[in-house]
């Protein structure tokens, strides 16, 4: 049997996709938390989310948001999902406009109230690194 936090699990990376900022931030608690760890980046609240899905879709004017697999509790939830995208601008000093990109990850969620309370997005930045061309020479030199 599918719960409500299922449902909106379900719709959650449409909206992603069709970069719908108002119904990504109707998803979320007014006192959200969205955090993704890879980027150092933590935002607090709709104003603090707003802030970060510009940024996102800014530089990654095509993206789009595919989940493999997702459940959820009462309380909380998980997705695997693969992000791909176009990536416009420069990363870490080097312009990689242009440059497509697809990387997965793993989401965990914290609901309340029937909305998305804190957000966690975990991922590995190195495929990312190397798609963008922009892998130091140390990490280029590991064995």
């Amino acid at each position: 049997m599918v719960n409500d936090n299922e449902k909106l699990l379900v719709e959650y990376p449409a909206a992603w996709s069709a970069h719908d900022i108002e119904k990504i931030k109707s998803f979320f608690n007014e006192d959200c938390t969205y955090e993704d760890p890879t980027l150092g980046v933590q935002k607090q609240g709709k104003d603090g989310l707003l802030e970060f899905i510009s940024d996102i879709f800014e530089m990654q004017p095509d993206f789009h948001l595919e989940y493999q697999h997702c459940f959820a509790t009462d309380t909380h939830g998980a997705a695997l999902w693969t992000i791909s995208n176009t990536w416009n601008g420069h990363f870490h000093g080097v312009d990689c406009t242009g440059k497509r990109v697809s990387f997965s990850g793993v989401t965990l969620f914290e609901f309340k109230n029937g909305k998305i309370s804190r957000n966690t997005d975990y991922w590995d930045l190195t495929p990312l690194l190397a798609q963008l061309g922009v892998l130091t020479d140390e990490l280029r030199n590991c064995k």
